[in-house]
């Protein structure tokens, strides 16, 4: 699909632009301490900074045909501002002034794809931009009224991209902080009082089909941390899972909206959502991945020309995820999990409409809750892209618990719980995962009362229930409360399966 190709080619102009945005955050108590230090630290990220002419007249160092030039993966970056000048306060700081635009260029050319060439514009509004603090701690203010990003023109084989892009951040108020020097650490946090972006593009080879992306945040924060070294490494994809890096962050916000709108031969598409508020974190480091997210009081709306109701709305309490996975190889297992949640989750009445226009079925909110964890073994390099061809998979579970399984709908709920170690030693019937011995405990709530419900609309055969009817009475027995059955299912050493103590083979 031509949108999601479009949206990988500018995936890295954020990063790339943070990187190519210069570096004065490490500036100190004169202008040509901020200009040393300025170049000293952007070499350590793998910047090449430099300067026509440095002129000094009295507190003020003027830097003339400044250039930031950087190698990435597969490509370059290179940005110019055209007069920068560094101003003595005689308080021991430094305001620095820098041109109310710039632009950056990026080009690519990957191994698999088109090679682009991809030119951002900059553009800021009011800004206040002051070092101050010693050469071993740093600390850099920025302020601005407004900060605006454009796509001024982006290129694929040679060919433009019909798409147009732009983001502007409004009300800046940020920190950044360097110790230590380029081996060091840095730290920064940031609040805006709004975040929009808008995207709009075509299909370069069917002008027919046409995109366009949305959104506005209110009340962003932003954060972040880490080691200098981990800074640089992490532009290359790879580093990730290298468990080298050192660095970590995330944002919130206080609510915003959504918006994708498609038109093309098969007809319009619309995608719609707003949320009350959100966050997303992560963090990379030695000891793994750690990747979470969460939404509350969300509400989205679908429609498309080629479905069978004008419209779809659901609507969420609450919706998370998290995520932490080792990736250092080593001989000890190591600790990961996964969550996923969606609260309250309600849908439209003419989606209902479809399956139970007779409103048999409970319309109570749906739940979904899974919680995993366990231990595992890394036993090759994930940062080696030669590691995911290889025909042994790279790790080894240990142990994998199921904490919580919740997953509620139309009347009928199912919990469960349990846990497994695996032996290595001998494969069997589970192949490379190896041998799991464990034991869940499974209930189910509302079941054979939903599945009488579902007949009785229309939506399952009478033959179908009765099958489901029987496998129920094979792997379940009656629980304690009405309509409740309930099921332990075992895995022994020797690979034999048992439900409620009887053999399943």
């Amino acid at each position: 699909m031509m949108t999601a190709s479009v949206l990988r080619r500018t995936a890295p102009l954020l990063f790339s632009a943070a990187l190519a945005t210069p570096t004065v955050a490490f500036a100190d108590l004169t202008p040509e301490d901020v200009w040393a230090q300025w170049q000293t630290v952007g070499t350590s990220i793998g910047q090449d900074i430099s300067a026509a002419s440095e002129e000094r007249a009295g507190d003020t160092l003027t830097l003339t045909g400044v250039r930031i030039d950087m190698d990435l993966p597969d490509g370059t970056l290179r940005s110019g501002l055209d007069t920068v000048a560094l101003t003595a306060t005689g308080d021991g700081r430094v305001r620095m002034t820098f041109p109310p635009a710039y632009e950056v260029t990026m080009e690519m050319a990957p191994a698999e794809g088109p090679a682009t060439t991809t030119t951002m514009r900059f553009e800021f509004d009011s800004v206040d931009a002051v070092a101050s603090g010693t050469p071993e701690d740093m600390r850099y203010d920025f302020d601005a009224a407004a900060l605006r990003m454009t796509l001024p023109q982006m290129i694929a084989d040679g060919e433009a991209v019909p798409m147009e892009m732009s983001m502007a951040l409004t009300g800046l108020d940020m920190t950044y902080a360097v110790s230590g020097g380029e081996q060091g650490r840095f730290t920064s946090s940031g609040t805006a009082d709004s975040m929009t972006f808008d995207i709009d593009g075509q299909d370069p080879e069917d002008p027919g089909e046409t995109f366009r992306v949305t959104g506005r945040y209110d009340d962003v924060f932003t954060t972040s941390e880490g080691s200098i070294a981990g800074l640089a490494m992490s532009a290359d994809p790879q580093a990730l899972f290298s468990g080298n890096l050192d660095v970590s962050g995330g944002y919130r916000h206080g609510g915003g909206t959504f918006t994708v709108a498609g038109d093309g031969p098969d007809g319009r598409f619309d995608f719609s959502s707003v949320s009350g508020g959100g966050s997303l974190s992560f963090a990379a480091g030695p000891a793994g991945l750690t990747y979470a997210g969460e939404s509350t009081n969300v509400a989205v709306e679908v429609s498309a020309d080629d479905m069978p109701v004008p419209s779809v709305q659901a609507e969420m309490s609450e919706a998370g995820f998290g995520l932490t996975m080792p990736v250092q190889q080593s001989e000890e297992a190591q600790p990961f999990d996964l969550r996923v949640s969606l609260d309250g989750l309600t849908v439209s009445e003419g989606v209902w409409a479809l399956v139970d226009p007779s409103g048999l079925l409970p319309r109570d909110p749906a739940t979904l809750r899974l919680d995993l964890g366990g231990m595992a073994r890394i036993t090759a390099d994930l940062s080696d892209p030669a590691t995911m061809d290889a025909p042994v998979p790279p790790a080894e579970l240990d142990s994998l618990s199921l904490d919580d399984l919740t997953l509620s709908i139309a009347g009928a709920a199912l919990t469960g719980s349990g846990s497994f170690t695996f032996d290595h030693g001998s494969f069997g019937m589970f192949g490379p995962m190896g041998t799991p011995t464990g034991g869940i405990d499974l209930t189910l709530a509302g079941g054979p009362a939903l599945i009488d419900r579902l007949v009785q609309i229309g939506v399952v055969p009478e033959d179908q229930a009765a099958m489901a009817r029987m496998m129920l009475g094979m792997f379940a027995r009656p629980g304690e409360a009405p309509d409740t059955l309930e099921s332990r299912i075992e895995i022994g050493p020797d690979g034999s399966i048992t439900a409620n103590g009887q053999p399943l083979q």
